[in-house]
């Protein structure tokens, strides 16, 4: 593992099932990382610059991810190989993304406009923008994280800070 500057660390889902107890991922500065033996030893999926992953529910193959300059890329081999997922995002560079649980297609991205929320229904084929986060207009505000709830998807989370 390489001296990067963590930014996102993802648990396989339970989804994945059993076989998948010990998996981690890491998006570090440079690379995503993944560990099949609960850290014990390392491997680079992605040798470029990402800043956050979200992990299909179900489907090991499926990984997405963003990154500084990259935008939204996708996975559909288990991290061998990336594509970009931007249709509709037009020079955003989402810093976050989050998986709905319950609707396998659905993600949520922080868009680049404070409080801004994107949201694809085709896995990340297309995007669009869904909310302005209450609260976002206000001065020093900045949003940094999207979850949706595990016990109610339709439930969207973001989290921000005081700049």
């Amino acid at each position: 593992m390489s001296d990067s500057c963590s930014w996102s660390i993802r648990f396989a889902p339970p989804g994945w099932g059993q076989a998948y107890s010990q998996t981690v991922f890491l998006a570090a500065w440079g690379e995503i990382l993944r560990t099949d033996d609960g850290g014990a030893s390392w491997a680079t999926l992605a040798p470029v610059n990402y800043n956050d992953i979200a992990l299909h529910p179900t489907d090991p193959a499926v990984i997405m991810a963003v990154g500084d300059g990259l935008g939204v890329q996708r996975s559909l081999d288990g991290g061998l190989t990336w594509a970009a997922a931007v249709e509709g995002l037009t020079a955003i560079v989402p810093p976050d993304l989050a998986v709905d649980p319950d609707r396998i297609e659905t993600l949520y991205a922080l868009g680049s406009a404070a409080g801004t929320i994107l949201k694809s229904d085709s896995g990340g084929e297309t995007w669009r923008t869904l909310t302005v986060v209450e609260n976002a207009g206000k001065p020093g505000w900045s949003a940094g994280s999207v979850l949706v709830d595990p016990f109610l998807s339709s439930r969207v989370y973001v989290a921000g800070d005081p700049i």
